[in-house]
């Protein structure tokens, strides 16, 4: 390739290599990365810019100063040749790694990531149409959400550019699963007043952890009667880390002290109390704290009177 056919865009005294054909939009409306990622994340260590074309996104953090070093993808081998014109002309061979790739399949598993940014191809298409633009059925998206887990750092951070013209969230939202990633939500880029519209959003994911319960978890409310129980076994088996909340009708002639307690130890004082809802009156309802439990035993009792109602088995 002529590498004297290069364009010189610059950030910060940064000679970035492109050519127009490759820009997607990374030198536009991909600019506002820098912003966000002030506001929102500030510096990092390491960021990955997927789908990279001649790197402007990327160059341009970099050069700005919010990461201190740089990794950079294509599958288009004119976009490598400008990425790697640029690492050339800035001497930056000890801060960015530049692969050709297929999505993520070329990338060295020693990759490890803070931050993944990307202005992906916004349209799904029945055929590619334009390797910018167009993602047949989705399915750049759907490699990248399924593998993405392997490059990310523990606590990484993946913003991905979207266009309202061509997709919504909930378009990716179940793709998300497969690949174990947590959804943060969404967001536009709030621009200046002379900026009449916008139609780009942002993805912001993570990595799910198994030992954190998200606010978005699925509460499960369990409703009974206190006479139906009757000193028995709970009628249904609970999950282990699910989220549950009890709603209790008492439909005894007295009022209840109904608790949740564990079952490592007799009824007493040195009890584990999940949940403890205070003298419940006859014919009225009540709700218990929200709650998940770990597998064992439990019981659900009157604690003034030392009455169990119910042993309840979690698994």
């Amino acid at each position: 390739m002529n590498l004297s056919a290069f364009s010189i865009e610059k950030y910060h005294g940064l000679e970035v290599a492109w050519s127009p054909h490759l820009d997607g939009g990374g030198r536009g409306y991909g600019q506002n990365y820098i912003s966000v990622v002030k506001s929102l994340l500030g510096k990092v260590n390491r960021i990955y810019e997927f789908c990279a074309g001649p790197g402007f996104i990327g160059f341009s953090l970099l050069a700005e100063g919010l990461c201190d070093s740089l990794c950079l993808s294509d599958i288009n081998p004119e976009a490598i040749a400008a990425l790697n014109e640029t690492v050339r002309r800035n001497g930056l061979q000890d801060k960015v790694s530049v692969y050709l790739s297929d999505g993520l399949d070329d990338i060295p598993s020693t990759e490890k990531w803070d931050l993944v940014v990307s202005n992906p191809p916004h349209f799904q298409a029945d055929t590619q149409k334009d390797i910018l633009r167009h993602d047949p059925n989705w399915d750049i998206h759907k490699k990248f959400f399924l593998n993405i887990h392997r490059f990310l750092k523990p606590h990484g951070n993946i913003l991905l550019q979207e266009s309202y013209q061509g997709s919504e969230e909930n378009d990716f939202l179940q793709m998300l699963e497969p690949g174990g990633l947590q959804y943060m939500g969404s967001f536009m880029h709030k621009k200046s007043q002379n900026q009449f519209r916008d139609i780009y959003y942002f993805l912001w994911l993570k990595n799910k952890h198994p030992e954190l319960i998200w606010q978005d978890s699925p509460i499960q409310t369990l409703r009974v009667s206190l006479s139906s129980m009757n000193g028995g076994r709970f009628s249904e088996k609970l999950r282990a880390w699910q989220k549950y909340r009890f709603e209790i009708f008492n439909d005894l002639g007295d009022a209840a002290n109904v608790s949740l307690v564990t079952r490592n130890a007799a009824f007493g004082p040195n009890d584990i109390v999940v949940f403890s809802i205070p003298k419940i009156t006859s014919n009225t309802r009540s709700k218990s704290n929200i709650f998940y439990l770990t597998p064992g035993r439990f019981d659900l009792v009157d604690s003034a009177k030392g009455k169990r109602f119910s042993t309840i088995e979690c698994e």
